[in-house]
């Protein structure tokens, strides 16, 4: 029996400015008997831009801004919406709003059919974080847009009830504690991913998931789409045998970073992982990446290969030891960092060497995660079937990759960046992630672990604390 899955879009114009703003639009249903079909959750990705969103249930409403005619800052922080609290809310929420410079801001909302159903323009005395609040008076989503000199930030917000004061926005007032604007972006923890950019042409990969009659999660087939600016249905196909090899987190399918970036999850024992590399270019303190050649063992780093044919929204970014702790700390060799966020989202932290050990040996118990029973040889069950150089061997992780990612890891091959080189190497060939845990008597080396194109097993290593390799975290 299948089961399909449709996707609704409608066009909608934005009567403020030149680009328009698309609402992508969810439902599920039984293609035997048309019934409806709850869903689980939805992956959107944007294969051209590097983006990806996960619609939790209820929420099945995707907002994407046609940019064009808009110009693009490579710091969109000068000006940014954090996400709504609570979300979803009954008649009222709060939003911050930070701003890099004083003067008038315009505040909209939208409804999903594009018509404004509230609007304020608000004169900011001083930068930094403001309290806006917002009524509504029905149930709905609703997209909140605020601009300045040119600048836009949106989030979607979602309405489960409605209140009698009607709609509006009021300004609440400045934060309590007010600085520079680098300062209270720091303090920032909950930068909604709210309303994502497109342009007509990019590449756009939709995955449903949801329950069968057995209670198991099934997943549809991907399917890849060119978007436009005109409405259209899009019909994804499910088959109750297709059902996940791995499980999502329980209760939390994706999370999201301080930048609004979103990474789906997976349970591998009882350790909660994330499934795709971090990718986000400050720290939750604020500390910038400085991506480039530089290389340095105490300033935070980011490292990019944008020449690769891996989609940077698959490959991430690759971080120095310091960048992915977020430390600018010279004790690098006398001070503990078990159980640090680093960089990733709040309630997560880069894993230690043991909880490291802790999933590998793990895996070396599960039969269904070995390669010809070999307890040593497990390393094509955390790779990922796509991206990696062939290998004639079998049981090598470059093998019949069809066969790879039986733990739902997805460990892709993004190589590392090489310090004295400076430059990403091999590509194709290897996936390195690492650890919090420092070695006490190796100068400026950490431990690592990863999985190799020509390797059945597992390595952990020790590379030096100025490489570029990749961070997965782990739930605390």
């Amino acid at each position: 029996m299948k089961k399909t899955f449709t996707f609704m879009t409608m066009l909608l114009l934005s009567v403020a400015v030149s680009a328009q703003t698309v609402s992508v639009t969810f439902s599920g249903r039984l293609a035997e008997n048309e019934e409806y079909l709850p869903l689980s959750y939805v992956v959107v990705q944007n294969q051209t831009r590097g983006w990806k969103e996960v619609l939790v249930w209820p929420d099945t409403v995707l907002m994407m801004t046609d940019v064009t005619g808009i110009q693009e800052r490579p710091n969109t922080d000068l000006l940014a919406l954090y996400q709504n609290t609570p979300n979803p809310f009954r008649g009222t929420t709060d939003v911050q709003l930070s701003v890099a410079e004083p003067g008038s801001v315009a505040v909209e909302i939208f409804d999903i059919f594009g018509r404004i159903v509230a609007a304020k323009t608000i004169m900011l005395s001083q930068p930094g974080m403001h309290q806006l609040r917002v009524n509504l008076s029905s149930t709905g989503t609703y997209l909140m847009t605020v601009r300045q000199k040119g600048l836009v930030s949106s989030i979607k917000m979602i309405a489960s009830g409605g209140n009698s004061r009607g709609d509006g926005v009021e300004y609440v007032g400045a934060s309590e504690r007010q600085g520079s604007f680098s300062e209270q972006t720091k303090k920032a923890e909950s930068k909604g991913a709210g309303q994502h950019s497109y342009l007509p042409g990019d590449v756009m990969i939709y995955e449903g998931y949801a329950l069968n009659s057995n209670n198991q999660m099934i997943y549809s087939t991907p399917v890849q789409q060119t978007i436009g600016n005109t409405s259209q249905n899009v019909t994804l196909e499910f088959a109750t045998t297709d059902v996940l090899s791995y499980q999502p987190c329980p209760g939390m399918p994706s999370v999201m970073d301080h930048q609004g970036n979103v990474y789906t999850t997976v349970l591998i024992g009882n350790q909660c992982w994330t499934r795709e590399n971090m990718r986000c270019t400050t720290s939750p303190k604020g500390y910038l990446h400085y991506g480039g050649n530089q290389v340095s063992y105490f300033k935070p780093y980011f490292y990019d290969d944008p020449s690769s044919v891996i989609p940077f929204v698959d490959r991430g970014l690759l971080y120095n030891w310091a960048g992915a702790m977020d430390t600018t700390s010279t004790a690098l060799i006398t001070t503990s960092f078990t159980g640090r966020r680093g960089i990733c989202p709040q309630g997560w932290h880069v894993p230690s060497k043991d909880e490291m050990d802790t999933l590998l040996n793990y895996m070396s118990g599960q039969s269904g995660y070995l390669c010809n029973s070999d307890s040593s040889s497990f390393a094509k069950a955390l790779a990922s079937t796509n991206y990696w150089i062939s290998d004639s061997i079998a049981c090598h992780v470059g093998n019949d990759v069809t066969t790879n990612n039986a733990t739902g890891f997805t460990a892709i091959p993004t190589g590392f960046y090489d310090a004295y080189l400076t430059s990403v190497v091999y590509t194709g060939h290897d996936a390195t992630f690492w650890s919090s845990t420092l070695l006490m008597d190796v100068g400026y080396s950490s431990w690592g672990w990863g999985v190799h194109r020509n390797w059945a097993k597992p390595d952990t290593g020790c590379p030096s604390n100025d490489s570029g390799i990749s961070v997965r975290c782990l739930r605390d």
